[in-house]
């Protein structure tokens, strides 16, 4: 019996997000960069307003970064509301250093409820801002991609660019947020 030859159209099995079909990571200069699936290479740069410096100007700082992008580049500015566990975990440690003895029971069971509530509220989250530039290649782009940390650092953001791990993490949260944790 002669099997039936599947037409091209029929042989796809379905879709998947872009970096489940990424290549893995590749240096770029200093930077680490994600090959895309179509063997692009992104670079990612998370985006904080520095702490010391009273007079930090984002919508500034992100014109600047804007405007000198070459026509054809592609640039995303991503803003993600990301899980923060350290508050929660800080005042959870604090408060099971209380003192409840000789308090009461009443107290006690206040203390217990307290510390439960703790563990199984959800997390506060933060926005973190990340930077994706799709490298194409050049010189002129590595400078301008160099380049980006100090023009943002004159209006109080600091840069730091991603490593893979954070890359990898960044893209699975990005794909399944867990809102509920």
């Amino acid at each position: 019996m002669k099997q039936k030859q599947a037409r091209p159209e029929e042989r796809r099995i379905g879709q998947s997000q872009a970096f489940v079909l990424a290549h893995g990571f590749r240096k770029v200069g200093a930077y680490w960069a994600l090959v895309g699936a179509d063997n692009s290479l992104r670079l990612f740069a998370e985006v904080t307003a520095d702490a010391d410096r009273p007079d930090v100007r984002p919508k500034d700082a992100y014109q600047t970064l804007l405007s000198s992008i070459v026509p054809g580049w592609t640039v995303r500015i991503l803003q993600i509301f990301w899980p923060d566990p350290g508050p929660r975990d800080a005042f959870q440690k604090q408060a099971e250093t209380w003192p409840t003895d000789g308090k009461g029971e009443g107290t006690k069971l206040l203390h217990d409820a307290l510390l439960l509530h703790i563990r199984e509220a959800p997390l506060p989250f933060i926005r973190r801002t990340v930077i994706e530039f799709v490298y194409p290649g050049t010189e002129d782009a590595l400078a301008w991609w160099e380049g980006i940390q100090g023009n943002l650092l004159n209006f109080g953001l600091k840069t730091q660019p991603l490593t893979p791990e954070n890359i990898q993490e960044l893209a699975r949260w990005v794909l399944n947020p867990r809102l509920d944790i």
